[in-house]
């Protein structure tokens, strides 16, 4: 049988590395280096998908943006919309598209409780990130094109460990250090294995709507997650919770997603503790 090719943009980040790990060999994957392909640069874009020939799938993970500890420029904005839109308008190149969005597209101005597809539009995104995923998801839902994954608290390695909570914790027990929590917030994470496992369902089959959730659909702090690990890997590592204030929970719905997989079963999180931990002690 003829392997599907598919176009990843964004191969160099953590959400990418783990599907060129995981699909390559399923798949005829081509991920372009940013000197290979400049996504912000509508000239260079329409060249490479000219000659480059049709694929059957993309997947656009490529963005910028969005880091919890940095205030985003317009700049932001600005890249995010125009490496869409730049693709998009190739559409003669590509059989589908797959966008991966976030959870940002709710707004999170105010906290996002196992917040539903239908709430979308209910608030306008006021940070540039938020704003930059919503107008291209309001693009692919108006035009009834692509699928947009709404991706929340994915987690696992590759992932960047000075601002990621579990992996930052776990590095933490890894180096016998302590685990410290500025302030608890609640989050839906998801083990990026079982998201690239979700990926690779959308790429085999064509989605019955245009965005999903995707997440776990249950939300946990991060002071039981620190617990968690501490437990698990059975670490004398102290954990300083230094607030006693919540953040806003950044938490999804999920039912629409599970209705599109069919019976799911997700990574348990001590065993991916446990799988994280062994990949970064190899690395110490």
């Amino acid at each position: 049988m003829k392997k599907l090719r598919i176009l990843l943009t964004g191969g160099n980040g953590f959400i990418g590395k783990n599907i060129l790990e995981k699909l390559s060999q399923k798949y005829l994957i081509v991920s372009p280096t940013v000197s290979q392909l400049n996504l912000l640069n509508a000239d260079e874009t329409d060249n490479f998908l000219k000659t480059q020939g049709f694929f059957d799938v993309i997947l656009h993970s490529a963005s910028v943006g969005g880091k919890r500890n940095q205030k985003d420029s317009s700049d932001v904005f600005y890249k995010n919309t125009s490496m869409f839109f730049n693709l998009i308008k190739n559409k003669n190149s590509f059989g589908r598209l797959i966008n991966f969005g976030s959870g940002a597209e709710y707004s999170k101005d105010k906290p996002l409780v196992k917040v539903k597809e239908d709430e979308f539009g209910k608030r306008i995104p006021k940070d540039y990130y938020g704003f930059s995923k919503f107008i291209i998801a309001s693009y692919l839902e108006s035009h009834k094109i692509g699928t947009n994954l709404r991706l929340f608290g994915v987690y696992g390695k590759y992932e960047e460990i000075g601002i990621r909570f579990i992996s930052n914790a776990i590095n933490q027990v890894v180096l016998k250090k302590p685990i410290v929590i500025n302030n608890d917030v609640y989050f839906d994470y998801l083990y990026v294995d079982d998201l690239v496992k979700i990926i690779d369902h959308f790429i085999q089959n064509k989605s019955k709507f245009i965005s999903y959730n995707i997440g776990r659909g249950k939300a946990v702090s991060l002071l039981t997650i620190a617990k968690k690990i501490v437990r698990v890997l059975k670490s004398d590592s102290k954990i300083t919770l230094k607030t006693k204030s919540l953040g806003y929970e950044y938490s999804c719905n999920n039912e629409r997603l599970i209705h599109e997989l069919g019976e799911t079963e997700f990574t348990q999180f001590e065993d991916s503790i446990i799988n994280l931990y062994n990949w970064y002690e190899r690395r110490k």
